[in-house]
This record gives structure tokens, C-alpha cells and sequence, in this order.
């Protein structure tokens, strides 16, 4: 009932219904930026930030396969990169084969994402592997993001893999839509605040243990799963686990 009538509903599932009734009499948006042929990550979001999209012509960056190193093609210091813009659609090939990584040179929940979105609004990411390959500390539960998102809104992700250990996927603020896909890690691996939604999506514990979310100060309904599989990456595990973490006024259902 919460997503029925919500900003979801109206942008997956109506938008396709009335493009079937008069498929005659639309047009299809190309893409406006194909990765590694118009140029690299970093000439795809100086296009895509200053390309004063809209909510009725988005901007649609497209990414073949491939395993694309952004670390120091757009990021800072550490290798954390930023990607700021409105209403853009992040398209890969096939999750399997579309990878977009880092490596960091430290460890922290706020410096060391893949992809870091700022104030974005109405995004879209299908069918791409966001994967911190950060060396800091490997092989335990140092904070390596894969995916952060800051203060934006109506965010919607579908067939979208994340890999990393501890805080891969950080969400501060605003609304969120997960339709199947992957989150991969070791404890903490869903954190922050802010309304996620999560239909079908694979929960993936890498350790033994641990939590899986720490939601901390949620505005409205917090971390929702629905039709949630959780699997474990080792056979040897004992396959113990906690859905939630206590965290602020956190809420996990």
C-alpha cells in the first residue's frame, strides 16, 4: 500500500503501461552519452551535471561491458568519486559484466565510495556492479562504500550489484527503490537513514556473523524488505545473523 500510490508506482509501472497503448506514437530517447566511445567517466558526468535535464528529458549515460577503474579518473584523494546531477540514467550492458570499481588508500564511511551522490534527484541505475576494491585493511571490516547517497531524493535502482565489506551501500536522506539486484559485505553493509524499499533484492553476508543494516533516524518508514533472499558466501559459516542493528530510532522490516 505505501508504494502504490507513490513516485515508484507512477514512474515503473504507469509509464510502461501507457507507452504499450500508443507505442505507435513514441519516440525512443537515445543515449545521450555511451561510455569509453564519447569519452571517459569523467567527460560522461562533466555531460551529464551540466546538461540541465528534467524529469520529461533525462539524461541517459550508457555502459557497455567492461571493468572501468574510476579511482583516478574522477576521484579525489582517496579515490572516492562524485557525481552530481539531476534526473540522469546510469545504464549498463548486464550487471555481470558492467563494472564500475575503486580502490582507496583509507578507510571511512565518508571518504572512500565508488559513486558518491550529493543532492541528486530522480536517478536511475540499471543493470551495473559498483565494487570497492579498496586495499585499506583487506580482508576485514574496514568501512569501504561502494554506493553513498547524501541528501538527494527518488532514487530507483533495478538489477544493480554492490561489493564492498563493511558500510557498502550508505544512504543519509530522501526516498529509495530497489527492484531486485545485489548488496554484498560484512556487517553494517545497508547504513544510514532514509526510506529504502528493497523488492526481491539479495542480501549477501560475507563473513560470518554480524549485521546486515545499522538504519539510524529513518524520516518516515526506514529500511523496508520485501521477498528479501539472504545467503551467505561461505559454506563453513554457521549462517548467524542480525536482520537490524540498533542504531538512533532505527527501523528494519
Amino acid at each position: 500500500g505505501l508504494m502504490l500510490n507513490s513516485w515508484v508506482y507512477r514512474f515503473a509501472v504507469c509509464m510502461p503501461l501507457a507507452m504499450a497503448v500508443s507505442a505507435s506514437a513514441i519516440t525512443k530517447h537515445g543515449f545521450d552519452f555511451v561510455l569509453g566511445v564519447d569519452g571517459d567517466f569523467k567527460a560522461a558526468i562533466a555531460k551529464a551535471s551540466s546538461s540541465g535535464a528534467t524529469e520529461s528529458k533525462r539524461f541517459i549515460l550508457f555502459v557497455p561491458n567492461g571493468e572501468y577503474n574510476i579511482t583516478k579518473v574522477t576521484g579525489d584523494e582517496h579515490g572516492k568519486s562524485t557525481f552530481s546531477g539531476s534526473n540522469i540514467s546510469i545504464i549498463g550492458e548486464s550487471v555481470d559484466k558492467t563494472i564500475i570499481w575503486n580502490t582507496t588508500d583509507t578507510e571511512g564511511i565518508s571518504t572512500t565510495a565508488t559513486l558518491y551522490f550529493p543532492s541528486n534527484k530522480n536517478m536511475y541505475m540499471q543493470d551495473i556492479t559498483l565494487q570497492n576494491r579498496g586495499t585499506y585493511n583487506s580482508g576485514s571490516a574496514a568501512r569501504q562504500v561502494a554506493l553513498q547517497q547524501n541528501a538527494g531524493d527518488k532514487f530507483i535502482y533495478k538489477n544493480v550489484r554492490l561489493l564492498s565489506g563493511q558500510d557498502t551501500y550508505y544512504t543519509k536522506k530522501g526516498r529509495t527503490y530497489w527492484e531486485g539486484g545485489e548488496i554484498d559485505g560484512t556487517v553494517d553493509f545497508i547504513c544510514g537513514g532514509g526510506d529504502v524499499f528493497f523488492e526481491g533484492t539479495k542480501l549477501v553476508m560475507t563473513r560470518n556473523g554480524g549485521y546486515i543494516t545499522a538504519s539510524q533516524n529513518p524520516d518516515t518508514w526506514g529500511y523496508v524488505f520485501n521477498i528479501a533472499i539472504i545467503e551467505v558466501s561461505n559454506s563453513g559459516f554457521n549462517k548467524t545473523f542480525y536482520l537490524g542493528r540498533s542504531w538512533g530510532r532505527a527501523k528494519v522490516v
